[in-house]
């Protein structure tokens, strides 16, 4: 079985990639994603059906695989890629991210002129303490969106 670059499984056939079935999760058992052929189909029963010309396997509802997640946590995190679970994960971690690194272009942090331990432990908490106030004061003036920039809110306090 083949896999691209986002480890979803690719048919032998035509290399057209597999569609997600969804997580499987049974008692006892490790967390696994499910994979059927792309050319199968649901009836309204849930039942698959296999509609390929010349089916890779004898099997009526067409190959599928399964893809377990403990086997690559680089390919395979706990959150299936293309899904929307990942959109909103993905968000959220990139919000996180731009906020850890606007912590670094503070140049007392960013480019240190001392090596005193203690000096720059002072310049990361100061550091962090405006941001809380900024963060604060933009949701008492319940504007959520300059959270992130204190120019903004100097420009409307002014």
């Amino acid at each position: 079985m083949e896999y691209n670059i986002e480890g979803i499984p690719l048919c032998p056939l035509n290399r057209e990639p597999f569609k997600a079935d969804g997580p499987c999760k049974g008692k006892n058992r490790s967390l696994r994603f499910k994979f059927t052929c792309p050319k199968s189909r649901r009836d309204k029963q849930g039942k698959c059906y296999h509609t390929c010309e010349n089916p890779c396997t004898d099997k009526k509802s067409g190959r599928m695989t399964y893809v377990y997640l403990n086997k690559d946590f680089r390919l395979y995190p706990s959150v299936q890629r293309n899904s929307s679970e990942w959109d909103e994960t993905y968000t959220i971690r990139a919000s996180i991210e731009r906020c850890l690194s606007s912590f670094k272009f503070n140049p007392c942090i960013e480019q240190p002129k001392t090596v005193n331990t203690t000096t720059m432990r002072t310049d990361l908490y100061l550091t962090a303490i405006s941001k809380l106030i900024n963060v604060i004061l933009a949701y008492a003036m319940n504007n959520i969106e300059y959270i992130r920039s204190i120019n903004k809110l100097l420009k409307i306090a002014a």
